[in-house]
């Protein structure tokens, strides 16, 4: 075996190690990455569960403040940004049927 081909598999062994070692590096590197993504799309999942949450209360308190005419409620909803307007539910119109004698 010559000296060059020596010195030249020895550098290509070389090379080959430090890239097995790059690998070792990369892969655990975006290991933690995915997993950083994995616990941010669980938090985010939770906090729309939340926000439903929060949004049924809010109805039902304003709801409530409504029915009972209750200011101390409405004052709290006003107090945190939520505003009340007062729309009873009042059934919709009945279409008047024409009688007999509309026809002309």
């Amino acid at each position: 075996m010559n000296k060059s081909l020596y010195w030249s598999l020895t550098l290509l062994s070389v090379c080959a190690l430090a890239l097995v070692l790059a690998n070792i590096v990369l892969f655990g590197g975006n290991r933690e990455l995915q997993q950083e993504a994995t616990e941010r799309q669980q938090k985010i999942n939770a906090g729309v569960q939340i926000n439903q949450l929060n949004n049924q209360m809010i109805q039902l308190i304003a709801q409530t403040a409504v029915n009972q005419q209750d200011e101390d409620l409405r004052s709290l909803l006003l107090g945190n940004g939520v505003t009340i307007k007062d729309n009873p539910q009042q059934p919709p119109a009945a279409p008047v049927a024409p009688t007999q004698g509309d026809s002309q």
